[in-house]
């Protein structure tokens, strides 16, 4: 019954698209063009302005994760069910994240770049004005006194206007627009120390069983963060935080939240956040099928902390992390983005993405302690899984099994999920 529903709602857009294409009756008329609704801006037609050059690349990760990601989204497509763990058993497990990702070593984000001929005009500064609204109503400014700036961390699949004003406020372009590939976000937090918060992602942007999008710079994932140098379980870690990152901070991820999932020791009992923004908690995790075992960790109610955070994540943005931001963080992430309706491909990409920092995460083979595999055994073993229940459907019903309330749930769904309200699965999935 499942598959008949994927394929109808697979079918229905050809259905449409069939009857858009048949055009009106040759006794009608064909009816007027609309009006625009966007209000265009006109300038002076005796203004200098400038010239953009067209973007070369709209790609914001590294080669080698936007060829591990379209690998794995090809194979989708022959994929009964990509929103059940029936495809566990299908063309998925032809991709190899270790024959793709393998020492790359590179977690960060690729800017954008935006140029122009500036010809005859001068200016001492100007900026690139970028909003997600062509009334420009909420705006970030590029300041540069060259011709062209660098922008990262913008979001996934979305598209921004931009154009360019002088410091007195003199618009110099014509207002042009561009949208960002449809890649995983991967976040930089780079400040000037030689040390980096790394193997950052934000949690949002991935398309789910409900038919939507979900919401992007709400809950973040990635390494640990910290605000001094320490020893802690025989480890050293570094500062990764200066005036930089907090600058990156509070203009564009805004994080309220900063979740440890470490043991006290493993933080060197930390108290705080190095974000002066965000409220330090720590809820000690495990990760893989211990987490399917003991998601509390040996401490009841654990979970239950956890996804109360997530439920407010609109009005606190959450960054959760372990040391690394790989297996604890990466069972925890599972369940997160499973319950919201993400497929079982992009469950793996967020897993997998890790392998571009710190050793290889395949969800085929374990590698040392790595044992995804291990996680996915321990799910199939649950006593209410089925081929035929979603993998929302089986993430909820785990959640609730250890004493996540259901209005917590509906309430992650909300904020994470546009439009998002009761009884969606039983219609999309």
């Amino acid at each position: 019954m499942l598959k008949k529903k994927f394929l109808l709602l697979l079918a229905a857009p050809l259905l449409v698209m069939t009857a858009c294409n048949k055009g009106p009756a040759s006794s009608q008329e064909l009816p007027p063009e609309p009006e625009s609704s966007v209000e265009q801006e006109y300038l002076d037609p005796g203004m200098q302005t400038v010239a953009f050059d067209e973007i070369s690349n709209l790609v914001m990760i590294n080669e080698k994760a936007q060829a591990y990601i379209d690998a794995m989204h090809a194979e989708e497509e022959y994929s009964d069910c990509p929103y059940t763990f029936a495809a566990l058993d299908d063309d998925l497990d032809k991709v190899d994240v270790k024959d793709m990702l393998t020492n790359s070593d590179n977690s960060k984000n690729r800017p954008i770049t935006i140029s122009w001929d500036k010809g005859d005009l001068e200016y001492e500064r100007i900026s690139v004005v970028l909003c997600k609204d062509w009334k420009f109503q909420k705006t970030t400014a590029y300041p540069t006194t060259g011709n062209s700036v660098e922008i990262d961390n913008l979001e996934r699949a979305t598209t921004y206007y931009y154009r360019l004003e002088t410091a007195d406020g003199m618009i110099r372009s014509q207002v042009q627009k561009f949208t960002t590939a449809d890649y995983t976000r991967s976040l930089n937090f780079d400040g000037n120390l030689s040390n980096t918060i790394f193997n950052a992602r934000d949690l949002g942007g991935y398309m789910t069983s409900f038919g939507i999008r979900t919401n992007q710079g709400l809950i973040f994932r990635g390494s640990e963060i910290n605000g001094e140098d320490f020893t802690a379980d025989g480890q050293r870690h570094s500062k990764n935080v200066d005036e930089l990152v907090l600058e990156k901070n509070e203009q564009i991820f805004k994080i309220g939240v900063e979740l440890d999932l470490r043991t006290a020791s493993g933080a060197n009992n930390m108290t705080a956040s190095a974000l002066p923004t965000a409220e330090y908690i720590r809820r000690p995790f495990t990760s893989y099928a211990n987490f399917i075992k003991n998601p509390d960790n040996g401490t009841p109610g654990t979970l239950k902390d956890v996804f109360d955070l997530f439920a407010n994540a609109d009005e606190k943005h959450v960054y959760y992390h372990c040391w690394g931001g790989a297996d604890r963080t990466g069972a925890l992430s599972f369940f997160l983005n499973g319950v919201c309706g993400v497929s079982l491909t992009d469950l793996y990409i967020d897993f997998e993405l890790t392998s571009q920092h710190n050793s290889v995460r395949s969800h085929l083979t374990k590698n040392g302690s790595y044992d995804f595999p291990g996680m996915l055994t321990a799910i199939k073993e649950l006593p209410y899984y089925s081929d035929d229940k979603t993998i929302a459907e089986i993430c909820y019903q785990f959640l609730t099994e250890h004493g996540i309330e259901e209005d917590t749930i509906e309430r992650i769904r909300e904020v994470m999920i546009p439009g998002y309200y009761t009884g969606m699965e039983e219609i999309w999935a």
